[in-house]
């Protein structure tokens, strides 16, 4: 199975298929761990990013309500699974 990390890095975006295994062994328990952090602190800000250009907006807005179910799914995102081979660390 190809893993998340084969296809957002380097090679991934050189269209270079890897193993997980082989993703597996150039990224490092904490390596991970740093990735899944960066990461939700990346989707939380989006979300509250979004929340903010909602409540600046006007409410007849078509748009409000598609870019409140986008900032809920950013949201949430860190507090669900990982596609990382170790899982997320969070919820463990």
């Amino acid at each position: 199975m190809e893993s998340v990390f084969a296809r957002r890095s380097l090679p991934g975006a050189l269209g270079i298929r890897m193993r997980d295994d082989e993703v597996s062994s150039m990224v490092t328990g904490s390596e991970e761990q740093f990735i899944h952090l960066a990461t939700c602190i990346s989707r939380l800000h989006s979300a509250l990013e979004t929340l903010r250009a909602i409540k600046a907006a006007s409410p007849d807005n078509p748009l409000i309500a598609p870019a409140f179910r986008f900032a809920l799914v950013e949201y949430v995102s860190p507090y669900t699974g990982s596609d990382g081979q170790r899982g997320c660390p969070a919820l463990r």
